[in-house]
């Protein structure tokens, strides 16, 4: 569902302004999931005193029916722009395949949000090992050090990106996140909450920005193709950076069964908050610097993302001309 939630903004608007602003709207609904997505399984996850799964398994039903409701509300409400669907012809497989795969532009992009998947399945799948090994701290307040940020930052971007553009906006936000993780294991525990903040105000770039790079990219394929393909974008970029996350899951296992991290099991089915200081330090190290690493590399990808400037307001002024001209043809063929 979300790869078609995605694929629709681009048609939404050619405008990159626009693009951000409903991007910020659909970033904020986000985080207020995201959000929901850490408390609730906190509340109800076992604890130390208290192993039963009952409440955690009854709230992901309900959480679940939610959402479901919220889909199929959606399908009733949301259309496509008739001109794509009606006057486009579909490219065959093999076409669709040789447009997609020869894109700079999208190959780039895909290697950048690889290393942002990677990061945020890190950093945000990896937030109770922080919290209750090495700060020994609720996990809300970590939370809230990181997505404040985020949710402050969010609207910021149309300023940003009004100042230095998309691109480069999105590479100013995933060094700001990348110093905040590389320092995380390096710091003392008091300086980890600067840390967060700071990796907060970055992915809030990755959030916001992706999705209207991906637009960027599909006006560019339009214009080389002749039809809007937003869909195949972002089915290619799911199925290349779907990967990521089971990465960072092995991640995690490798580094805690390496660094002698003490799990439940080998403690009687309890819950060992004492953990070595190799262990404390493995932490750190894949919740802070792998990923702040990865961010760094996302960075360095965009320098070769070639939508900027002069290209892509000639891409623009194409692609409004294309959209013109089917809009009309779409009159003549409904009479």
């Amino acid at each position: 569902m979300g790869l078609v939630y995605s694929a629709l903004l681009p048609e939404v608007t050619e405008s990159d302004a626009e693009r951000n602003g409903l991007q910020i709207s659909s970033s904020l609904f986000s985080m207020l999931g995201m959000i929901l997505g850490f408390l609730i399984p906190d509340m109800v996850r076992p604890q130390a005193d208290d192993p039963s799964l009952l409440p955690f398994r009854l709230a992901m039903i309900g959480v679940a029916l939610v959402g479901m409701a919220l889909i199929i509300f959606t399908t009733f409400k949301v259309k496509e722009r008739r001109e794509f669907t009606q006057v486009d012809k579909p490219l065959n497989l093999v076409e669709s395949i040789r447009y997609t795969f020869t894109s700079k532009s999208f190959i780039v992009l895909v290697a950048e949000n690889f290393m942002a998947i990677l990061t945020s399945s890190l950093v945000t799948g990896s937030m109770f090992y922080l919290a209750d090994y090495v700060m020994q701290k609720p996990t809300i307040l970590l939370l809230v050090a990181l997505f404040v940020p985020i949710l402050i930052m969010i609207p910021t971007t149309s300023v940003l990106r009004a100042r230095f553009g998309v691109v480069k906006t999105q590479q100013v936000l995933l060094l700001i996140a990348a110093v905040g993780l590389i320092a995380l294991p390096f710091v003392p525990p008091a300086l980890i909450w600067v840390c967060l903040v700071l990796a907060g105000a970055g992915l809030a770039g990755p959030q916001v920005l992706t999705n209207v790079l991906f637009a960027q990219v599909a006006d560019e394929d339009e214009v080389r193709s002749g039809v809007r393909r937003e869909g195949a974008f972002f089915g290619v970029n799911a199925l290349i950076t779907k990967p990521a996350q089971s990465v960072a899951l092995w991640l995690v296992a490798f580094v805690l069964e390496s660094t002698n991290f003490v799990t439940r099991e080998a403690n009687l089915g309890l819950i060992f908050l004492d953990q070595p200081a190799s262990a404390i330090f493995g932490i750190k190290i894949f919740i802070g610097l792998i990923p702040g690493i990865a961010l760094l590399l996302g960075a360095i990808f965009l320098q070769f993302y070639p939508l900027q400037g002069a290209y892509l307001q000639e891409i623009k002024l194409k692609v409004l001309a294309m959209h013109a001209d089917k809009q009309a043809k779409l009159a003549k063929m409904e009479g």
